[in-house]
């Protein structure tokens, strides 16, 4: 198992925990630098890094936040792009649900943002299957929820008769990112 973590540095520095067997094994990858561990490829470039493993690859970008109540914040942008497909092993999560392959996207319960200081309430219900405690992890790094598909040999698709949100028909070719 890799476990990443990045510190949001000038450098774009990127430090990367590898445990096999019980083993821990550290590195430390500057920025412009790729290295393979089995067979994922990690590359760094400025503020960025890119995961890419056999089925999925996996890009984070920080990025200041401007007009922030705090000085010196940032964001994160994700995306997330499927390489091959596992027929075998339907994708799930809360955004897993994104890669399904079946074209129709799923449209939640959204909240209206109005006014100067807003609470969210919407929690995705009629978009995912279950509610949203369902997808929730123990621990960082966890892979056990509800819907995982961590480790199984093959597991099915969502049940989209479930799903009661608005349908939004779509390409099969999906990309999902996230700010």
């Amino acid at each position: 198992m890799l476990k990443i973590f990045t510190q949001t540095l000038p450098s774009g520095a990127l430090y990367v925990d590898q445990v096999t067997h019980g083993q821990l094994q550290q590195y430390f990858l500057s920025h412009f630098k790729q290295r393979r561990v089995g067979d994922v490829e990690l590359n760094t470039k400025e503020l960025s890094v890119k995961i890419r493993t056999p089925h999925w690859e996996v890009g984070v970008t920080t990025r200041p936040i401007f007009g922030a109540l705090k000085p010196n914040q940032r964001r994160l942008d994700v995306s997330i792009r499927e390489i091959a497909i596992d027929a075998a092993v339907a994708p799930h999560g809360l955004i897993g649900q994104s890669f399904d392959h079946d074209g129709v996207g799923v449209d939640g319960n959204m909240d209206a943002y109005t006014g100067d200081e807003f609470t969210t309430h919407a929690q995705a219900e009629g978009a995912i299957e279950g509610v949203w405690t369902d997808y929730m992890m123990a621990e960082p790094f966890a892979t056990s929820f509800r819907f995982s598909r961590f480790g199984k040999r093959e597991a099915q698709a969502r049940n989209l008769s479930s799903l009661p949100g608005r349908r939004v028909y779509t390409s099969d070719t999906v990309t999902a990112t996230a700010s």
